[in-house]
């Protein structure tokens, strides 16, 4: 009896509603626009010569597709922004042999989530963080999560900020680990822009290492284009590693949506 009522119900709105919805859909096609939804979704997708993590190549210096999906939203509590993705990318190891190689997954996805804000001027930015590497065999370790926070201030002429990141159980099995950032951005001229990166890599089980990163970027004909210098200091991989760190010269090119 329930479903014969609930089904009359159903017919019924149909029929009294369908010139409302003939109207709204001549409108629109949108099946659920996005003035429906609080919060706010963008995209980006970005076109590298090298996908460089923290100093170190994740593709052997070899070209980079990537891209994401965000959605943020203002909790109206003290201006407070929550906000949470999924970003993707190929990555391409440099092992020791080629069924290792095999055997370390062509893809990396990453999920996040955390909560910003602006405190007298004072930006910050606390979350968590999820690497995945599909494909990959579990002997070798690589998922791992950190929980991260930041703080930046905007002084006009230039930008600073600083980071951590955290570990219990980081990246190959190393255990314990805590990275280090510094960041430091100056305008140049309407979009163009320098920036500089320092950041220090801690790791229990193996041998700690810097990175460092000086770079210019600007937006072009509505895209993000960025070239950068990379080095590493003390970055002692075992077995191969040759294509993973050192200095090197890459550029970027990415789009938001």
């Amino acid at each position: 009896m329930k479903l014969k009522l609930l089904a009359f119900a159903l017919s019924f709105a149909l029929i009294g509603g369908s010139a409302a919805f003939a109207e709204e859909m001549a409108e629109s096609d949108d099946l659920l626009p996005p003035d429906q939804v609080p919060g706010e979704f963008s995209a980006n997708m970005t076109l590298a010569t090298d996908y460089i993590y923290r100093g170190i190549s994740q593709t052997s210096q070899d070209p980079a597709i990537q891209g994401g999906i965000d959605y943020s939203i203002d909790t109206g509590f003290y201006d407070i922004g929550w906000y949470a993705g999924v970003w993707a990318s190929n990555i391409d190891f440099d092992a020791a042999d080629d069924a290792n190689r095999a055997n370390a997954g062509a893809i990396e996805i990453d999920a996040y989530t955390g909560i910003a804000g602006d405190l007298m001027g004072v930006g910050w930015d606390v979350g968590f963080l999820q690497y995945w590497y599909p494909g990959s065999h579990e002997n070798l370790e690589y998922d791992f999560w950190e929980v991260y926070g930041s703080l930046g201030y905007d002084f006009d002429i230039f930008s600073v900020s600083g980071g951590i990141a955290y570990s219990p159980d980081f990246f190959g099995g190393t255990k314990d680990a805590v990275y280090y950032s510094a960041d430091v951005e100056v305008p140049i001229y309407k979009s163009l822009y320098a920036s500089g990166h320092y950041g220090h890599q801690y790791i229990e089980v193996g041998e700690d290492y810097s990175d460092v990163k000086a770079a210019l970027g600007a937006t072009v004909l509505g895209f993000d284009w960025e070239v950068a210098f990379i080095d590493t200091f003390g970055y002692t991989p075992d077995g191969g590693g040759s294509n993973l760190d050192g200095k090197r010269i890459v550029g970027s090119v990415s789009a938001s949506f």
